[in-house]
């Protein structure tokens, strides 16, 4: 179970890295081009998305680019304020259709544990949360305290 979160965690991070890649634009140049008048402009993607009070959500869709890859999940992660937290804990499943964090509802979500903190710090003001979601609508999930690096798995 510990080597599928790692694997889960790692390709939400790719995910997330390529969503926020700066993005550079440049007109085309013809042959005599001065080096002082770069027209290269840089612009900062954020890929985090307001659902709601306490609750930011990045997309990453399912790999669009082979027939073979289509029954894989696609994913979202969650950061939620510790009120949402504790609101998402009481029942995942209706919470992530509640916020329509997929464009199908997810039938079956298996139950979120979240690892063990290194730190016995007070409640973390947010909480991350991985869930990847297979077209069979099956879903799981995997928590995070923000600013805590997590424990060693169970």
């Amino acid at each position: 179970m510990g080597r599928i979160k790692v694997v889960l965690l790692g390709i939400a991070y790719l995910g997330l890295l390529v969503s926020i890649t700066p993005v550079t634009a440049q007109e085309s140049a013809n042959e005599q081009k001065s080096p002082a008048k770069s027209t290269a402009t840089t612009k900062q993607i954020n890929p985090w998305n307001k659902v709601a009070d306490g609750i930011w959500k990045v997309s990453i869709s399912g790999f669009p680019y082979s027939k073979e890859e289509e029954s894989n999940p696609e994913f979202a992660l969650l950061r939620l304020s510790s009120a949402r937290y504790v609101e998402f804990q009481k029942n995942a499943k209706d919470f992530v259709n509640d916020h329509k964090v997929f464009k199908h509802k997810v039938n079956k979500l298996a139950p979120c544990k979240a690892p063990k903190q290194k730190s016995s710090k007070d409640e973390p003001a947010f909480w991350y949360v991985i869930i990847p979601h297979w077209p069979s609508s099956t879903a799981i999930c995997h928590p995070y305290a923000g600013g805590d690096e997590p424990g060693e798995p169970d």
